[in-house]
């Protein structure tokens, strides 16, 4: 009996056992609560968003996405310009309201109203992985806090392109800019086209930003001390200097009262080529423009290299009662799913995947044949280690040295006095 018993005891554990192992492995297998989105059961919550945007565009962007994925969420919009901190001051925190997440706020914004929260528990906590964002996004929103820490979400990047006139190439028999072009070799070509035809003054390219500079991956200040580096950087002597050479070869007409200003010209079919943001073959569907688009240029030291574009972001509000949904909203914003909406509307997707890149404005019968492949050919250039948060006093602004007729160095020692002079009154104000 004692035998029995016994044997029977064993059999009672194992059984135990196997129930148990059993049961781990259908949890192992089950959805996890990052993937889970509506399926879970939830109490019903209200998540404010402020954002710079008119309810259509919100509701288009955020709220009926965000409320078809979660159904126990209900979405609204708050009053607030996130890139006005005085309106963020007046319209959302002086008024008692305590939204949950911001559209795109600068990073000194997010010291300013204590809202610089590293992520990155919260996305571990919620198994959020980031492997398939692009990651020079992610290492850009570090590169911009002073600790390193991922305190926003990436949400939109931008892209920049060569927009290109077909018929004036037409006209001049040239061949249309091609996809590995470098800057040299661009200004060479703007400069066959810059001439008179049929009475009209035709320009071969308009360009005034520093997409260029931005390949460089540079600092313009230290940003521990502010100290302006513009003149000690070669950098920044090659990028005037190419400007320099952009100057000879394309020269500004008497009558061009608008100077560098680039959108105009193109629109009117005076400028063959125009350095724009990829976005706006959109606001081209109606131009009745017979265009296309090529990659930027690169530098010879940077095969490969794109412009780093402006990058929004999402912000968590560290009071917000609710911060594992709002990242669970963050991820599905950036899932293929979300992405694959935008991607196909033309919207700058922060995804790193080639089919989503290949799904570019897919929906606008406009840009079908464009060269889209363009837009994603070389690699977004890296941010510098930090980002300087004092560079915003640094202008280098290009309508002046063309005007200057200084050199580069000369023109970079002029610019280092006038920005160490603002630098100085910032910190006098801090």
């Amino acid at each position: 009996m004692n035998v029995h018993k016994r044997l029977f005891s064993m059999f009672a554990v194992l059984l135990i056992l196997l129930l148990v192992a059993c049961s781990n492995q259908k949890t192992d297998s089950e959805p996890k609560p990052s993937d889970a989105g509506g399926e879970e059961e939830h109490e019903p919550i209200t998540l404010k968003v402020v954002a710079l945007w008119d309810e259509e565009m919100f509701n288009e962007r955020l709220k009926e996405p965000i409320e078809k994925e979660f159904p126990y969420i209900t979405i609204e919009h708050q009053a607030g310009n996130n890139f006005d901190r005085q309106s963020l001051e007046e319209e959302v925190f002086s008024s008692g309201e305590n939204p949950d997440f911001f559209f795109t706020l600068s990073q000194d914004d997010m010291e300013y109203f204590e809202l610089d929260q590293d992520l990155t528990d919260l996305l571990e906590a919620n198994q959020i992985d980031t492997g398939h964002l692009n990651q020079a996004l992610l290492d850009t929103i570090r590169a911009r806090d002073p600790e390193g820490r991922l305190v926003a979400w990436p949400y939109e990047d931008t892209y920049y392109v060569i927009m290109y006139n077909k018929d004036i190439f037409d006209k001049f028999g040239e061949d249309y800019p091609s996809d590995d072009m470098t800057w040299d070799e661009l200004i060479e070509l703007a400069g066959r086209l810059t001439q008179e035809r049929d009475g009209t003054a035709y320009r071969g390219l308009d360009f005034q930003d520093e997409v260029a500079l931005s390949q460089f991956s540079v600092n313009k200040t230290d940003p521990e001390t502010g100290e302006v580096l513009i003149a000690n950087q070669d950098e920044f002597s090659k990028f005037l200097n190419m400007y320099k050479r952009y100057f000879e070869r394309v020269p500004l007409h008497a009558d061009e009262e608008d100077g560098l200003i680039t959108d105009h010209r193109f629109i009117d079919q005076r400028t063959a080529m125009v350095v724009s943001n990829a976005q706006a073959l959109n606001w081209r569907k109606d131009s009745g423009l017979n265009y296309d688009i090529a990659t930027i240029p690169t530098w010879p030291e940077l095969p490969g290299v794109a412009p780093r574009g402006f990058l929004h972001t999402l912000t968590l509000n560290p009071a917000s009662e609710h911060a594992d949904d709002v990242v669970k909203i963050f991820a599905y914003l950036s899932s293929d799913e979300y992405q694959q909406w935008m991607s196909k509307n033309g919207i700058g997707i922060v995804s790193d995947k080639k089919e989503l890149q290949e799904s570019f404005y897919s929906d606008y019968e406009s840009v079908e044949g464009k060269n889209i492949e363009a837009i994603f050919k070389n690699e977004t250039a890296p941010p510098p280690e930090r980002i300087s948060p004092y560079d915003q006093y640094v202008d280098i602004d290009l309508q002046k040295f063309y005007e200057s007729g200084m050199d580069a160095n000369e023109f970079l020692r002029v610019v280092t006095e006038e920005s160490e002079t603002k630098i100085l009154d910032a910190k006098n104000q801090e």
